[in-house]
């Protein structure tokens, strides 16, 4: 009889096992899933970073020089400023071996509508920065989309400007980004 007990209370505990509210189950596994997803998507991120430097016009003073003598003025984005901030926005662009990796951004907020700002930041393959810009415009549903775009994590710093050897200090109006 004793047996027997052991037996059904056995019986009864493994079935217990199964009938578990998944609220009880523990959270392990969503863990590891949730860390597996992070990982992912550092890797998303990373290849955007780089396809966004390769599909990049501009990623030198040099690029930056031959760009502004071949292309079409109609056609630039850097054309759309008025002409003392095109000059301070050139003059404020830090490029290293990673491409550029600073900028001021005072005179593009002031100037230029979001869509504008992305395209403009397109050519060096920044795009990523511009949701850190407060104050873009919005005038159409282009620019909506570019101030909609959600945050994606980066290494990219507003109100720092890149000062060499992978180092960022505090400058209002400008972004260090993490080629720095």
């Amino acid at each position: 009889m004793n047996l027997k007990l052991k037996i059904v209370a056995a019986c009864a505990l493994a079935s217990l096992a199964f009938t578990v509210p998944a609220a009880e189950t523990p959270q392990h596994t969503s863990t590891v899933s949730a860390k597996a997803q992070n990982v992912d998507l550092v890797a998303t991120v990373a290849r955007q970073h780089q396809l966004d430097f390769i599909a990049a016009p501009i990623k030198s003073s040099s690029d930056l020089q031959s760009y502004l003598t071949l292309m079409p003025k109609a056609l630039s984005p850097i054309e759309k400023l008025s002409p003392g901030a095109k000059r301070r926005f050139l003059a404020s662009l830090v490029f290293n071996e990673n491409g550029l990796v600073g900028y001021d951004y005072s005179d593009i907020t002031a100037e230029l509508p979001a869509s504008d700002v992305y395209r403009l930041m397109s050519l060096f393959g920044a795009q990523r920065t511009v949701h850190l810009i407060d104050g873009l415009r919005v005038e159409g549903e282009s620019d909506k989309v570019v101030e909609e775009t959600s945050d994606m994590p980066m290494a990219d710093h507003k109100d720092f400007r890149c000062v060499g050897g992978h180092n960022c200090a505090h400058y209002t109006s400008m972004i260090c980004m993490s080629g720095c």
